[in-house]
């Protein structure tokens, strides 16, 4: 089992032996869940980046993370996910070809198409700067293409958060 899942399982344990009403335990419970799923998730994009076919599972997972109507999920994805993988994604200005880069883009992409709309407060925020930054330092079509994806996907759902950065 790798380190991350372990951490996960402690995670888990300790939201578990807390003792939570039971109204409250089904929120609890997704919440740790979400918090300590999804740093780990990001961990495996950074280590295993380079793989097309996990990656594009990784992208999968984490669409249906944000298809979720959950306010738990959501700030998951807002406040762990995006700028984690903002933060990848400037690693394509000193190497034009990053897989790893590409592939934040994508999984980002995949968030964004999945994401309700209006889109949340802010999510834009999160990556706008960085994602510029990738575009304008790439001239790869692949990137370049998720890249207008998520541009897209933010004028069709919440024009105006475009607008405010």
């Amino acid at each position: 089992m790798p380190q991350g899942w372990k951490l996960s399982c402690r995670r888990l344990n300790l939201c578990f032996s807390h003792q939570i009403a039971s109204r409250d335990l089904v929120r609890e419970t997704r919440r740790c869940v979400y918090l300590s799923f999804l740093p780990d998730h990001v961990s495996l994009t950074n280590l295993y980046g380079t793989d097309p076919i996990l990656g594009s599972s990784i992208s999968d997972v984490f669409g249906s993370l944000s298809s979720s109507t959950s306010p738990i999920a959501q700030e998951a994805i807002l406040n762990t996910a995006l700028p984690a993988l903002a933060s990848t994604m400037t690693e394509i200005q000193t190497d034009p070809l990053s897989i790893r880069a590409s592939t934040a883009i994508d999984i980002t992409d995949s968030i964004f198409s999945h994401l309700q709309t209006p889109l949340p407060s802010g999510a834009f925020d999160r990556v706008a700067e960085n994602l510029f930054g990738a575009l304008n330092a790439t001239d790869d079509r692949d990137v370049t293409q998720s890249g207008l994806n998520i541009i897209t996907t933010v004028i069709r759902k919440d024009v105006e958060q475009l607008l405010n950065w």
